[in-house]
């Protein structure tokens, strides 16, 4: 049987285990925030991402890259670039991605991205594992608008490791 002491502290400690695990949450969303504006700026994935998305990239990355070496593909392979799954285009301005860049944590844990570059607005929504303050990438989609002031509403196509996946399974391009 319970001591009359152990009952009354029960709600107590019932209350820091709660705010314990909102100092844990609010940790986890801002570090899932600091890597989504991390990998946007850089350009890319793969160094943030989880083992299983970085073997795919990889292997979807040589694909192209032995497509490249084709004639029916000269130069330009099947045009898999993680940059372009982070609004990055041919001529990007890290300097408007730091000026609009907007971003929240979902109910579902994704972290939602907006922001514009070079004369369009992007939305780029992350999939990510986290351990204590550690997050990797686990996927990535996106969307654009060719309107800078009006964001879409949802992403627009596969993600990035559907993607990266068809290619694998196709030993080609996705798109052929």
């Amino acid at each position: 049987m319970l001591s009359k002491s152990v009952i009354r502290l029960a709600p107590a400690l019932a209350l820091l285990s709660v705010l314990g695990m909102s100092n844990v949450a609010f940790a986890n969303n801002q570090a899932k925030l600091n890597l989504a504006k991390k990998a946007v700026l850089a350009g890319e994935v793969s160094p943030y991402a989880t083992p299983s998305l970085k073997k795919a990239l990889q292997q979807a990355d040589a694909i192209s890259s032995r497509m490249a070496k084709t004639v029916k593909y000269q130069y330009h392979g099947c045009e898999f670039a993680e940059h372009f799954y982070l609004g990055w285009g041919n001529d990007s301005s890290e300097a408007d991605i730091k000026r609009t860049w907007k971003a929240s944590v979902t109910k579902s844990g994704m972290v939602r991205a907006t922001f514009n570059n070079i004369g369009s607005a992007n939305l780029v929504e992350f999939d990510m594992v986290c351990k204590g303050n550690s997050c990797q990438i686990s996927d990535v989609r996106s969307g654009y608008s060719d309107n800078p002031k009006v964001f879409p509403k949802r992403t627009s196509g596969m993600s990035l490791k559907q993607e990266a996946q068809l290619m694998i399974s196709k030993n080609s391009c996705s798109w052929e």
